[in-house]
């Protein structure tokens, strides 16, 4: 299958729509080799709301959180939030902390705002303790 930067141009200034990427390429995208290309899958799927929130999906956002590429880290993080309660599993709980302690602050930022996207069901002990620790 041809990578997504291959076939249609992404660049992190457009908005992707519902419709934007085929559905063969949804989560193929998000290994593209271009950075451009898995941030706009990252976004469209977060656009995509509870209705992506399937096992593959929540899983390949999780590997995303930790690309090398802080623009990457920073839309799977927001994709992840807006996936909804569906998707605040212990392993997105998990990954989005992590995130909130990456060196770029857009990540950090992302990372909080989709734990709290993702209601009380995102709600640890550690999510608490870093909010506590961050703010002292």
């Amino acid at each position: 299958m041809p990578m997504l930067s291959e076939t249609t141009s992404y660049n992190r200034f457009s908005r992707p729509t519902f419709y934007s990427i085929p559905q063969s390429y949804k989560t193929p995208a998000l290994s593209d080799t271009d950075t451009d290309a898995r941030a706009a899958a990252c976004a469209t799927l977060g656009n995509f709301g509870e209705k992506a929130a399937t096992n593959e999906v929540i899983a390949a956002l999780i590997n995303a959180t930790r690309n090398e590429d802080y623009y990457v880290r920073s839309k799977a993080c927001e994709a992840l939030g807006k996936l909804g309660e569906k998707a605040a599993t212990d392993e997105v709980v998990a990954a989005l902390i992590n995130a909130t302690r990456d060196k770029a602050y857009n990540v950090t930022w992302k990372a909080w705002k989709a734990l709290r996207e993702l209601g009380e069901k995102a709600v640890t002990n550690e999510m608490i303790a870093g909010l506590v620790n961050e703010h002292s």
